[in-house]
């Protein structure tokens, strides 16, 4: 979901978790989906 553009909080929603910590023990971004972040502070 995160890497289809939903953002954590939809995320968690989905997942029914009630804090935002939860679900981001289950989502370690990797290498390419940092350099994609960076590409995009670059442009912005």
């Amino acid at each position: 979901m995160l890497r289809a553009g939903a953002n954590l909080v939809e995320v968690a929603a989905v997942l029914g978790h009630a804090r935002l910590d939860t679900t981001a023990v289950y989502t370690k971004p990797g290498r390419a989906d940092l350099e994609r972040a960076v590409e995009k502070l670059a442009w912005e």
